[in-house]
């Protein structure tokens, strides 16, 4: 029987007489080895010597190899295929990924080298990682999942340990848990996207951030939380005024979160924003600037606390007494800020511009008139605001319709009105809030 010997013999023949000669004198010695470990040791050597002849003999010492017995022998295996791959011969390192395989048929290593060595192939990164559990390998199931997150866009199967992955390796992995159906796992996410957009890396901090923006766009509704994480990631923004433009966008779009329908004007404007992130085109759209837009410039300048919104506010109301346009959500989410405001003159410009928008023609925001309601002064104003509210079925605005209507129904008790009025209004509060 052959011995180390005999292999050693047969190594020097092929370091004095070439790599072929070297197959040659190896070759009668494979299947005499009973030492397990020389056996693998030496056909790692008899696959390095036939890389070197030919193909032929190439793929006969990967077949060799794939009927070996299973053996600890990755290391020896990862390091070639990485190796001759960076060298150019992918063929060879895919040969023997495949005979890895076949030699240890339950061993997630190596079904998951043979993934990214042919591109990060599905198949068999969905083996790796059921072979890892198998195994309880916690911390390689977790890499095959994180890495099959990049490659099918899904949410892992199991949480995936972000803090053992590289930066690059996290996005992926984010980007499938925003796709997620649960809102809990979508914050998550956003807050691991608002943690990369923060990146030295600046490829890797614009994904983040555009991540986040499409999140805003393609979302049907979105949670305050959600816009308050998209908003801190879209300030990390690079260029200034392309940034400022995004987030008046998705002031726009938090105006749709209360409700708002999303008429084209709108929805032209929330496309721009992505254009903004995505292509870095910046400014208003051709043509002269329109209700929509002048309102969106006024919501980024205040959240800027510039000091001529009101002038802005007091020459947006002209337009609309100009041309009559349908009110949208944007001008519904200025009015709102303005009027939340602790400047006297900011609010007194909010309150004008609310009291323009219930008298609009078209089509109407089906959102955001209850909370202007409950910020506007003027109290006949916030009467028409809330029936507005309750004609869209605003949630709670039954419920604050009628609360009015008891408050109003006890004041004139109060003030010694006919009895009859004040069963009316308390009637009518009841009414309004079985509805």
């Amino acid at each position: 029987m052959a011995g180390r010997f005999a292999v050693g013999a047969a190594r020097q023949v092929g370091k004095i007489l070439g790599a072929r000669a070297g197959v040659g004198a190896l070759r009668p010695l494979l299947d005499d080895l009973d030492d397990p470990v020389l056996r693998r040791e030496t056909h790692l050597e008899f696959l390095d010597l036939a890389l070197a002849v030919d193909e032929s003999t190439f793929d006969e010492a990967a077949r060799r190899w794939s009927a070996l017995p299973a053996g600890e022998a990755f290391a020896a295996v990862s390091e070639r295929t990485r190796r001759w791959a960076r060298e150019g011969r992918l063929r060879e390192a895919r040969e023997l990924a495949d005979a890895e395989c076949a030699r240890s048929p339950a061993d997630a290593r190596a079904f998951y080298l043979r993934a990214r060595l042919r591109g990060d192939a599905e198949e068999d990164l969905r083996r790796a990682a059921r072979f890892a559990k198998r195994a309880g390998d916690d911390a390689l199931e977790r890499v095959v999942w994180a890495r099959l997150a990049r490659v099918t866009g899904e949410r892992p199967e199991r949480p995936v340990d972000l803090a053992a992955l590289s930066p690059r390796e996290r996005l992926p992995v984010l980007l499938a848990q925003l796709r997620a159906k649960g809102r809990y796992g979508r914050v998550a996410a956003l807050d691991g996207l608002a943690v990369l957009s923060e990146s030295n890396d600046e490829a890797l901090a614009r994904a983040a951030i555009v991540a986040c923006a499409r999140h805003a766009d393609d979302e049907a509704r979105l949670t305050p939380i959600e816009i308050d994480r998209v908003r801190s990631a879209i300030a990390r923004w690079p260029d200034a005024a392309e940034r400022e433009v995004a987030l008046a966008r998705l002031a726009a779009r938090e105006g749709l979160d209360e409700g708002a329908a999303q008429d084209p004007e709108t929805a032209e404007q929330l496309r721009r924003a992505r254009l903004v992130l995505e292509s870095g085109t910046a400014g208003p759209p051709p043509g002269a600037p329109t209700v929509t837009w002048r309102a969106l410039d006024a919501v980024a300048a205040l959240r800027r606390e510039e000091t001529d919104v009101a002038e802005r506010i007091d020459a947006l109301c002209f337009a609309i007494d100009a041309t009559r346009p349908s009110p949208s959500a944007p001008l519904l989410t200025l009015a709102w800020m303005a009027c939340g405001s602790r400047d006297a003159v900011l609010k007194a410009a909010g309150e004008r511009l609310a009291s323009r928008l219930p008298s609009l023609p078209g089509a109407q925001p089906a959102r955001g008139w209850l909370r202007l309601a409950e910020r506007v002064a003027d109290l006949p104003l916030a009467a028409k605001l809330q029936d507005i509210a309750l004609a869209h079925r605003e949630p709670g605005a039954a419920e604050r319709v009628a609360e009015d209507l008891v408050r109003r129904a006890w004041e004139a008790f109060e003030d010694g009105e006919d009895d009859a009025l004040v069963l009316e209004r308390l009637r009518e509060a009841k009414k309004r809030a079985s509805e």
